[in-house]
């Protein structure tokens, strides 16, 4: 049971606000690390799944057909051998990650999603002494425990949509 303001929310922003987003795995599984090449940029195939969200493309367009004709190959149908041990990778958040919250790691700043995959390329895998460093280090910045009931404004049913990004009018303020 949603509350009264999410569904008042829902109610009035989900036509300005949600798009069925492209999904470059369709019906397969997508390998969130695999790394592919986007623009002349190397990126792990979880990232470009954001880019492609962020740029609005939309299921069954010309761009998200041309997105998953590209990319299918290197992100959906299994793990790449340039990262072998990726099922074991370090997981130092168990619920949910700040991916945009700021570190230092190595001396290097950094958010925790350029951390995640740093710790992969440079070989600290779950239960090694390593990630458990990381993990203590790391877990008050980067992680979150997300909400029991969380008002997705963007879900209908069964089926989830992308939120856009735009600025709306809400509550006679603008978000």
């Amino acid at each position: 049971q949603l509350g009264f303001m999410c569904q008042a929310a829902k109610a009035e922003l989900q036509d300005s606000c949600c798009f069925d987003k492209c999904d470059i795995c369709a019906d397969g599984n997508l390998y969130w690390d695999n790394p592919v090449e986007f623009k002349g940029v190397t990126f792990a195939c979880g990232e470009l799944t954001w880019i492609i969200t962020g740029n609005m493309y939309e299921g069954g367009s010309d761009e998200c057909n041309n997105m998953q004709t590209t990319y299918y190959d290197k992100c959906c149908s299994g793990p790449s051998p340039d990262i072998p041990n990726a099922g074991n990778k370090c997981e130092i958040c168990p619920d949910g990650k700040d991916w945009y919250a700021s570190v230092v790691y190595g001396g290097k700043p950094m958010t925790c999603l350029e951390l995640d995959s740093v710790l992969l390329r440079n070989g600290v895998f779950g239960n090694s002494a390593e990630c458990d460093q990381a993990a203590q280090e790391y877990s008050l910045t980067c992680c979150y425990t997300p909400p029991t009931k969380p008002c997705n404004l963007c879900h209908f049913g069964q089926k989830s949509y992308s939120v856009a990004d735009r600025s709306v009018l809400y509550n006679g303020a603008e978000t």
